[in-house]
């Protein structure tokens, strides 16, 4: 088939297993000749049939959470055997890599070379009646008497090369579709490897040996047909290694090796972008977590958004495709005539990383992806935790419903208001910014404005920035206004309407942008938050996002320092007996040692400068504003000293993935 999906006739060849047996310099010729013969009918006028019938077959269970799942599934346990973990597990049976010619005792490298492409195959399996003989202990027999579905293409080896990662691995992904139902997906290249040996000879001439590499679908649905090899759905690639070097794992890894430590329970509450993470990096940390969530289903709050270069790279480690998530963003300060007063100080190799120092999306869609990429299983809606009680022996959870969940570990990542917080350190009053913003997006095209910029403008009293978006693919921007209001005082006025007055005191493209847009797509919303915390953890619990440190928007990184705080917990998990009273202590100090005073900084420099530029007195404007306009008093602090402490991160997580790493490559 040519890539205009015109079909090409092989004269002289009765099957494609022919082609394979002769070899992938015939196979390749024969692809060439073919091309030159007259087209056929387009592949849509057709029925594809299976494109080979392989003389053997052998399915290997490679993808570790399907083994949980059907494990739960079967008998209502958890985890996964340790004999799983052990040595490649297989059956002869249904193909996806096809293998060209037959040989013996191979290193994964070489077996590589005897694949002679990729197909897609699908199992039937009838689960409730295997579920019921697997009892026997037999196997699951009946249960697997039933049919397999292949292709309908073989793509060549040589044409997926371009879409290895630098670990070797292919970064594929398949959806698993019943009546356009997604069922099931995941990635090729989240499979788990043995390299313990070479592969076992051959038990006879007609069953070549199984290469290490050769991979499974093992997903009891229907395959939707694939698309070209040129054009796999949901490539992800790796995030990019911040200025120290350090080289990072790939970022859809679930599980190379059996996970080190003793597998211990862990708690999430809320299921922002810090518990999501959270949840994310304790699951890679190989513990069983679950993540509960009051309403019913996890849902961003607020839609505008923008995240730094760090956050983005946590999200990569923690399997999220972060491929074209956001627009990279040059960030500057301007006043309200458009003059320039700050430039974000971004190093060159973090700019040629990621694009940019800033990156411009909507929520909801990180919000997809989080959840995209988070186990089934995982994420429990409509749970009301109403107390938490905690000894040195583990966590109860007490739900609204009167049920008890026990655990070893609790963090709480339910926002400004959290309750674990409150049961931790008793409550305190949130600090009032006297404060509001507006703000909105819109994907209008006529609007000109300067490509790949987020610009954060002041006149006087207010606040008026926008900046480039992409999202789903769609390319647009973003906007607000910031201005005093004295939040004892019920708001009444029409957002959209006040955003477009007080948006006509700054230069283009910020009024053509708020005229532009949806008034459904325009939300407002009071600014507060609580003084920093000398202490997040306190016996088995901790805080992560809001819940330890709500900030400003004038931050611009709320989001991201939770979903930071997500990645590093989950990594100082690693290896951790949560039985361990001690030993979880010792893990929760390490974790927020580093993180609170990052964080403080952020959230008390976010609440100084909205008094600074919205509450200084008046006859102090003029003065101010002559300051930041003729000083670079303003670059100083805003625009050198916090990138530099924020992109600080980078380095952090090259040295808590290296740790993590190490930790799991040695088992312990």
């Amino acid at each position: 088939m040519g890539d205009d999906g015109v079909l090409h006739p092989q004269p002289g060849t009765a099957s494609l297993l022919d082609l394979i047996q002769a070899g992938p310099e015939a196979l390749r010729e024969a692809g060439n000749a073919t091309l030159r013969v007259p087209g056929g009918p387009h592949v849509s006028q057709v029925r594809l049939l299976p494109p080979l019938q392989p003389p053997s077959i052998r399915d290997f269970v490679t993808f570790e959470e399907h083994v949980e799942g059907v494990r739960r599934s079967m008998d209502g346990t958890t985890g996964v055997p340790d004999a799983w973990y052990d040595a490649p597990t297989s059956y002869f049976t249904n193909p996806y890599a096809v293998i060209g010619r037959e040989d013996c005792d191979l290193t994964p490298e070489q077996a590589r070379d005897h694949i002679i492409g990729y197909t897609i195959y699908n199992d039937w399996s009838a689960r409730d009646l295997q579920s019921r003989e697997m009892q026997v202990g037999l196997g699951p027999c009946k249960g697997k008497y039933t049919v397999t579905t292949l292709g309908p293409y073989l793509v060549t080896a040589d044409e997926l090369e371009p879409y290895r990662d630098s670990d070797g691995l292919l970064r594929l992904a398949l959806t698993a579709e019943i009546n356009g139902e997604v069922v099931g997906k995941d990635l090729l290249s989240a499979r788990t490897y043995h390299r313990s040996s070479p592969a076992t000879p051959s038990p006879s001439p007609s069953r070549a040996s199984a290469p290490s590499r050769t991979p499974s679908y093992p997903v009891p649905n229907r395959w939707p047909s694939p698309a070209p090899a040129n054009a796999p759905r949901n490539r992800v690639t790796n995030p990019p290694s911040s200025s120290t070097g350090s080289t990072t794992t790939r970022i859809e890894e679930r599980a190379m090796t059996k996970s080190p430590g003793k597998r211990g329970r862990v708690a999430v509450i809320g299921a922002g972008p810090g518990g999501l993470a959270a949840a994310l990096s304790v699951h890679q940390a190989g513990h069983d977590v679950v993540l509960f969530e009051r309403y019913p289903q996890a849902r961003p709050a607020g839609t505008i958004l923008n995240l730094w270069p760090a956050p983005i790279k946590a999200l990569g480690l923690l399997g999220v495709n972060i491929e074209d998530l956001g627009a990279p963003c040059k960030a500057e300060f301007r006043n309200a005539s458009g003059r320039r007063r700050v430039s974000a100080a971004i190093p060159e190799d973090v700019v040629r990383d990621y694009g940019g120092g800033f990156i411009g999306l909507l929520r909801p869609e990180l919000y997809e992806r989080l959840l995209d990429a988070l186990p089934e299983g995982v994420l429990r809606v409509n749970h009301t935790v109403e107390r938490v009680e905690q000894d040195e022996s583990g966590v109860r959870l007490h739900f609204a419903d009167g049920r008890i969940h026990e655990t070893d570990v609790v963090i709480g990542a339910d926002g400004i208001d959290s309750l674990v917080r409150r049961t931790l350190w008793g409550d305190s009053p949130k600090r009032e910014h006297n404060l509001h913003v507006i703000g909105g997006y819109t994907f209008d095209k006529s609007i000109e404005a300067e490509p790949g910029m987020c610009v954060l403008s002041h006149s006087r009293t207010v606040q008026g920035s926008w900046t480039a978006i992409r999202d789903k693919g769609r390319d647009g921007h973003q906007w607000w206004v910031l201005e005093a209001f004295d939040t004892s005082q019920e708001f009444t006025g029409d957002p959209h309407s006040i955003a477009t007055t007080l948006g006509q005191a700054f230069a283009r493209p910020l009024p053509q942008l708020i005229a532009a847009t949806d008034p459904a797509h325009v939300q407002r919303w009071a600014i507060r938050d609580r003084k920093p915390l000398g202490q997040w953890s306190k016996g088995r619990a901790t805080l992560v996002g809001d819940a330890a440190h709500p900030t400003s928007p004038y931050a611009a990184y709320g989001a991201g320092m939770a979903i930071e705080d997500g990645y590093f917990i989950g990594r100082r998990l690693g290896g951790i007996d949560l039985t361990d009273y001690q030993a979880v202590r010792e893990a929760l100090d390490a974790f927020e040692a580093p993180r609170k005073p990052h964080t403080a900084r952020q959230s008390q420099q976010a609440y100084v400068l909205g008094q600074v530029f919205h509450h200084a007195p008046r006859a102090l404007r003029p003065i101010r504003d002559a300051i930041l306009d003729h000083t670079r008093l303003m670059q100083k602090v805003v625009g050198d000293s916090t990138p530099s402490s924020i992109l600080t991160q980078l380095g952090e997580i090259d040295r808590a993935e290296e740790r993590f790493t190490t930790l799991r490559a040695s088992g312990s």
